[in-house]
Formats: C-alpha cells, sequence, structure tokens
C-alpha cells in the first residue's frame, strides 16, 4: 500500500522529483487542489521547460520524489539539526520538521515502500 499522500507530496514542494512518463527528474514547483485532491502536478525540468501532470483519479503516483535516507545525514547537517531548538521528550519540532524536508529527507518511509526513490540510486 502507497504511503504517499496528496498531503504528504505538497511537504517536499521545491524538491527534486523523477516522472517515469518522461524518464525525466525536476524540481515539483506546484501542485492544484480541487475538492482535498491534487488535481495538476507542475514539474520544472528547466528555467524554461516545465511540464504538468494532469493527475487523473488523484494519481499522484505519476510523479516520485526523490530523497535522501535519515542515515545519509552529513556531521554538518546533523550539527545543523542540534543548533535548532530541542522538541519535548526528544522528539522533532516545527524547525527541525522544515529543516528536514528542505534537505530532501524522507521522514515517511517512502523510500522503503517504494513510492520515492533514494538520491543514492538515481543517475543524474
Amino acid at each position: 500500500m502507497s504511503k504517499l499522500t496528496p498531503q504528504i507530496l505538497a511537504m517536499y514542494l521545491g524538491q527534486q522529483v523523477f516522472v517515469p512518463e518522461e524518464n525525466k527528474t525536476g524540481i515539483l514547483s506546484s501542485t492544484s487542489w480541487h475538492h482535498g485532491e491534487i488535481v495538476i502536478l507542475d514539474v520544472q525540468y528547466s528555467e524554461k521547460d516545465d511540464y504538468t501532470v494532469l493527475n487523473e483519479n488523484n494519481d499522484i503516483t505519476r510523479v516520485k520524489p526523490i530523497l535522501r535516507k535519515l542515515q545519509d545525514m552529513t556531521e554538518e547537517e546533523h550539527l545543523e539539526i542540534e543548533r535548532l531548538p530541542d522538541a519535548y521528550w526528544g522528539q522533532l519540532n516545527a524547525d527541525q520538521f522544515a529543516y528536514l524536508l528542505s534537505k530532501s529527507f524522507d521522514l515517511f518511509g517512502l523510500i522503503e515502500s517504494g513510492d520515492a526513490i533514494d538520491s543514492k540510486t538515481i543517475q543524474q
């Protein structure tokens, strides 16, 4: 069962995605919603080349986020997380969560479920 939901995909706006039907990678630049469902996914391949995925039947699997495993965090990134305020009982706070998302970390097990691609395995 897919772990990727429209809400999770929207958290990765601005991050790299793979579009299988085009066999290209690009940046997930925007989503358009209608009645709680994503109906359009915009992927920008370059400054002048973008692609609109019409999301028929709310099929968000037409793009795959390209993410990093938490275990691939660099020492510098780890230190940056430690500099941010601690959360209660060792949980991530909003700043830490946003930082990890901005660095394309898989926070939802999407690589393991096959809903995302490990950035170490994709050829650019």
